[in-house]
């Protein structure tokens, strides 16, 4: 059996979008930001931190920061955590408060808990090998998996790959994928799981993008 670090993380978060960054292929990668009022979720304010995008240009790993972005995190096991109960497969109401003009608020869906499992399968007594995810399906439509490697050095996960898929519950890896994850800098794998409920919305005049989120990681042992 594989040695296996699990952690789940609840997630909400909000951001007043404004002029988007372009990846080099013009993709969006996302959205400049602004700070204009109070976001509460459930009644619980949320917090102001810093909106990171990380991603790979011409081999290059880029982090950098867009704005801020309002948010209520809680990981399992963590000993800081944001005080408020994620409701899964159900709904939180969302307040906001600006500056200037009215407050407004409506409701968010939240997905189900996402639950999953990693299993990394040798090819034929080679130094190669596959793997087998497999995941309680809910068949939404923002679904994807972002792999990556810890490193040997400092155990810091790199992210590789972000893989859009269907959400219904299983997806094999390929070899031809793993093999780009170096194994001299790297001696685990990062499969995180994503499930993801969107809502953008106009209100007086401010265009605001809300996630919530389920985030399932496991990091396994490279055999």
């Amino acid at each position: 059996m594989d040695k296996q670090l699990i952690y789940q993380v609840r997630k909400h978060f909000c951001l007043i979008k404004q002029n988007p960054l372009n990846h080099q292929e013009g993709i969006i990668l996302g959205y400049n930001t602004i700070i204009p009022g109070i976001i509460k979720f459930n009644d619980i304010q949320a917090r102001i931190t810093n909106y990171r995008v990380r991603y790979r240009e011409e081999g290059v790993l880029i982090d950098t920061v867009l704005g801020k972005k309002y948010e209520l995190f809680n990981v399992n096991g963590r000993s800081f955590n944001d005080p408020f109960i994620y409701p899964y497969n159900s709904t939180i109401s969302f307040t906001y408060d600006p500056f200037i003009g009215q407050p407004s608020g409506f409701d968010i869906a939240t997905p189900k808990e996402l639950t999953g499992s990693v299993r990394l399968v040798n090819l034929n007594n080679q130094n190669k090998f596959n793997a087998e995810l497999l995941w309680n399906a809910e068949y939404v439509n923002n679904f994807s998996i972002i792999l990556g490697g810890v490193k040997n050095s400092n155990q810091q996960v790199v992210p590789f790959f972000r893989l859009k898929t269907k959400d219904d519950g299983t997806l094999i890896i390929p070899n031809s994928i793993l093999k780009n994850i170096p194994r001299d800098r790297f001696n685990k794998i990062s499969v995180t799981f994503v499930r993801k409920y969107d809502k953008l919305v106009q209100v007086q005049n401010t265009e605001l993008y809300v996630s919530s989120q389920s985030i399932h990681t496991i990091i396994v042992d490279i055999p």
